[in-house]
């Protein structure tokens, strides 16, 4: 999804990658509550689904085990800043899925 929105050239672009996750949900939720620690700032979401991102902030799917496409992406955006927060977080899974555990948490 290319987002319709115009962004301010002065503003910093934050990319959170993994937004619908607990901490890039609350990181979210944070910026809402402090608007002007943040003033000076344009989030960005992406992650597989959006879900729990309002409607407000650009949404853009990245699959971060993609790596080809990620760059693409990254490159598109243009963000000054990435924040990381997509993980594989069940335990149980990690350990039954080794391989993708490593593909989303080392290699992402």
């Amino acid at each position: 999804m290319k987002p319709n929105i115009k962004i301010d050239r002065n503003l910093k672009k934050i990319l959170i990658i993994g937004a619908n996750g607990f901490l890039g949900t609350n990181l979210i939720q944070f910026r809402d509550k402090n608007k002007k620690i943040y003033q000076d700032c344009f989030f960005i979401a992406a992650d597989l689904q959006n879900t729990n991102i309002e409607k407000v902030i650009p949404y853009y799917f990245i699959d971060i085990t993609n790596h080809r496409n990620t760059y693409k992406k990254i490159v598109e955006i243009s963000p000054d800043v990435i924040i990381l927060t997509a993980a594989m977080t069940n335990v149980d899974q990690n350990e039954t899925d080794k391989d993708l555990a490593v593909k989303i948490n080392a290699e992402g």
